[in-house]
């Protein structure tokens, strides 16, 4: 949501910047479950009473949506019913609170992007689950069935991949953990609590996979060095979900199966200059897609 379409939903005098610290606190109940006037007041150098006024007006716009607690928990809480009022409905901003545009500038052009729905009331619901242990019922729509499904789900994480989310969950229909697209939920989704925890663990998620990103090795040492100059490879090793290698290899344009492997590696055909970078085990120096269902069985 931008500020002037928020100016245009709401009657309010409110300064662009301090919509962006209100942006701020949605952001960190959204995400990161917990916000302080501490937390506003070193993000944007502001004083503890500006802090203090901003969480005021941020209750004020959004009531209900925020708990106060003190203690051991001190600070400001999501509420059960957290509903988002400021990021907006596909608000692609999680990871910052200012609005980033593109240059306007003759010397600089920027292909367009097709971005994936970011369905933010849908993302406040699966959060809250997950913080609460409860199940979600819900209607999901897929290709095999796009008029939508009944599904009852336990959630378990939310994944990104690329601007868009998943939630991981256990799926009581077939008892098993899968991920959902959140744009795909048709409709507000239902908590609800207590509820019976899933009948298995998620064995798959427990297991992390140590990767390493490298330069095509079939590639001669000169164009090698062009592509590490090319690509940040960096960390040269890093852990992933085992799970979370289905998206891996797709998003970064890496083999994912044994033929797109064999196609990369083959010196006589144009798989090398197709796959430039490669990710193998650090430990095993195997291709990673062949751990993509390690633990499923």
């Amino acid at each position: 949501m931008h500020y002037s379409t928020f100016l245009g939903q709401h009657k309010t005098s409110l300064s662009h910047a301090q919509w962006l610290r209100l942006r701020y606190i949605e952001r960190q109940l959204l995400w990161e479950r917990k916000v302080t006037s501490r937390m506003i007041a070193d993000e944007f150098g502001v004083s503890a009473q500006q802090a203090r006024t901003d969480v005021r007006t941020y209750l004020e716009l959004a009531p209900g949506n925020m708990v106060d607690q003190s203690g051991s928990r001190k600070g400001y809480f999501p509420s059960a019913t957290f509903s988002p009022v400021l990021l907006g409905e596909n608000d692609l901003v999680w990871r910052a609170t200012a609005e980033f545009q593109p240059p306007q500038a003759a010397h600089v052009q920027e292909i367009p992007i097709i971005h994936r729905g970011v369905p933010s009331r849908t993302l406040s619901v699966f959060l809250s689950a997950i913080e609460q242990q409860g199940q979600v019922h819900a209607i999901y729509a897929s290709m095999e069935n796009p008029e939508g499904t009944p599904r009852r789900l336990t959630p378990t994480i939310i994944i990104t991949v690329n601007g868009r989310q998943h939630v991981r969950a256990y799926d009581w229909g077939s008892s098993a953990y899968k991920d959902f697209v959140l744009a795909r939920f048709i409709g507000i989704p239902e908590v609800i609590t207590p509820a019976k925890a899933p009948l298995i663990k998620d064995k798959a998620w427990d297991i992390a996979i140590p990767v390493r990103f490298i330069a095509n090795p079939t590639l001669s040492k000169a164009q090698q060095g062009v592509i590490e100059q090319d690509y940040l490879l960096e960390p040269h090793e890093f852990s992933i979900r085992a799970p979370m290698i289905f998206y891996l290899c797709p998003e970064n344009n890496l083999p994912k199966t044994d033929g797109e492997y064999a196609e990369a590696t083959d010196p006589n055909g144009h798989g090398p200059f197709v796959y430039p970078v490669l990710a193998v085990h650090a430990q095993t120096g195997e291709p990673i897609h062949k751990y993509r269902c390690a633990g499923e069985h």
